[in-house]
């Protein structure tokens, strides 16, 4: 480390505070400087390289609309890793779980229902 990086770091930021993010990305670029950005999380959507990796990609929710989600980062040969289907409303699959696992007849989960059970 260092003896004076602290300092170093310190005098770096008071430059570096003097123009945008952005304008100092160009200047490095121009003279082949290895340089990237720190996304704020706002950016992330419009990434370019987030957006061709599958990072974050478009999924149709049946009542949001279209809506950006987190992509599957591993990709499979023969098995699609991405999400599906929108997670559940509250109480979607009560119904189907009372009946076909826990073997509720449709007049038992109508008489909890109707009990405020469920």
């Amino acid at each position: 480390m260092l003896a004076n990086s602290e300092q170093l770091v310190s005098l770096l930021d008071q430059i570096f505070a003097r123009q945008p993010r952005d304008e100092w990305l160009k200047l490095f670029a121009q003279y082949d400087l290895p340089a990237a950005p720190i996304n704020r999380l706002h950016e992330l959507t419009d990434d370019p390289q987030i957006i061709e990796n599958g990072y974050i990609v478009d999924f149709d929710h049946p009542k949001l609309g279209k809506i950006k989600i987190p992509g599957y980062p591993i990709h499979f040969s023969k098995t699609y890793a991405g999400t599906r289907s929108a997670a559940p409303e509250i109480g979607e699959h009560t119904e189907s779980v009372l009946k076909e696992i826990g073997g509720y007849s449709e007049q038992q989960i109508t008489q909890l229902r109707n009990e405020g059970v469920i």
